[in-house]
């Protein structure tokens, strides 16, 4: 008898594995939804907030009634979130920081960067040059010490602190910049355009005058400070060394433990800083070892913008008996930044801990006070001081030094 069914002349049924592949892909599907179910979709309340985010970020440039850009919407977001610490817990100094200002923090820590070769400082008349770099671009296009930063790139830079003035100005080496500058002698806007340079930090500079005292300037902490600082101290010592006077003003900070092992340098014994955060304390104290004997004397220069890991260094001193402050009461910034950077490039400058010096003194929003005050002590957490100043700025920085040459000389006669 012959069969009804259709087949192939050889003998197969047509399309005989279809079911099969259905009834696979079928199940594929089914389980790959149920993976997203149970591992992808936000289950948790972080999980469902990071979810809310994502979707604000899509829903804002695709209904909006104005064209928005969705990466402005994320580094908007990010920085709200990082105000929010700032508000509720009055914390000056975590932030968002975006790509660009990521790189350019990196670059100067590190020691090199681009720039024109000027270091900038606050006074009552606006941030000036304090000093330029000679044969960097800004020294060689006729930039002058006391000239007031008014622009960079056209744009407006009054209300600018120095560290964000800094981030205008540095750039990629070989672009320009445009800077622009009151000249306080005539009153007269200049504007210079200068191609940014390799700019190696000079953050430690020496030298040694006739009556052997040292003079040891410290601008940063970067990440060749102290060992700058040992060599310095060497060769010193090599030149008949019998006092020092180490200046740290308008030394904004850096890397604490450059600072740390600077102190150590000068202290024989002693505790040099306490740092606590939220999970406990860790205490540093001085090795036996120093790079100059204990007896020779030690002065050192600080005013309002001297802060951070310039201030745990001085502090140590002071606190220590190793050293006098001259100059005016420092910042007042006792706490440490850690600076996190994210898979996009840019960082959360957080506040990680607070520091305390020997016997438990805060430095947060108080400073150190001068043992000699050069200057007025009017000087304010904020770095105000300087406005308060009541001789100009060139002229109260020689007083100082002048103030603190007195002092070492003293302490050496009495030895």
């Amino acid at each position: 008898m012959c069969s009804s069914e259709d087949k192939e002349p050889d003998g197969r049924r047509p399309h005989r594995y279809l079911p099969h592949l259905t009834g696979t892909l079928l199940a594929l599907l089914l389980a790959w939804f149920l993976i997203w179910f149970v591992f992808q979709r936000p289950v948790t309340p972080a999980e469902k907030r990071l979810a809310a985010l994502r979707q604000a970020l899509r829903y804002v440039p695709a209904y909006y009634i104005h064209d928005v850009d969705e990466e402005q919407l994320y580094h908007a977001a990010m920085k709200g979130m990082m105000e929010s610490l700032r508000d509720k817990y009055a914390d000056k100094y975590s932030r968002y920081v975006t790509p660009a200002e990521n790189r350019r923090i990196r670059q100067a820590t590190a020691g090199e960067f681009g720039g024109i070769g000027v270091v900038v400082a606050t006074t009552g008349a606006g941030t000036v040059v304090a000093e330029l770099i000679p044969g960097d671009p800004a020294e060689r296009a006729g930039m002058a010490v006391g000239d007031v930063i008014i622009s960079v790139a056209g744009e407006d830079v009054s209300g600018l602190s120095t560290r964000e003035l800094a981030e205008r100005i540095r750039g990629k080496v070989g672009t320009r910049v445009v800077v622009g500058v009151r000249r306080p002698q005539t009153e007269e806007d200049l504007a210079f355009s200068l191609t940014r340079a390799s700019i190696s930090a000079h953050n430690v500079e020496w030298k040694m005058r006739d009556d052997g005292i040292g003079y040891l300037q410290l601008r940063a902490f970067d990440e060749d400070c102290a060992a700058g600082v040992k060599d310095a101290l060497g060769q010193m010592q090599g030149g008949g060394l019998k006092g020092i006077i180490l200046d740290l003003r308008d030394n904004p900070g850096g890397l604490m433990d450059q600072a740390l092992e600077a102190a150590d340098l000068f202290l024989d014994k002693g505790l040099i800083v306490t740092v606590k955060s939220r999970v406990g304390a860790e205490v540093h104290s001085a090795g036996p070892e120093v790079a100059i004997p204990v007896d020779v004397p030690v002065v050192v220069l600080v005013n309002a913008r001297s802060a951070s890991a310039a201030e745990i260094l001085a502090g140590a001193l002071q606190a220590n008996g190793r050293a006098r402050l001259v100059g005016t009461r420092t910042k007042g910034k006792g706490c440490v930044t850690r600076l996190l950077t994210l898979n996009d490039g840019s960082a959360l400058n957080l506040t990680v801990e607070r520091y305390y010096l020997a016997g438990g003194e805060a430095v947060e929003g108080l400073g150190l006070g001068p043992d000699v005050v050069v200057g007025g002590d009017q000087a304010t957490a904020q770095g105000e001081g300087a406005a308060a100043e009541q001789a100009p700025e060139k002229q109260l920085r020689e007083a100082q030094l002048q103030r603190a040459v007195e002092l070492v000389r003293e302490q050496i006669a009495g030895q």
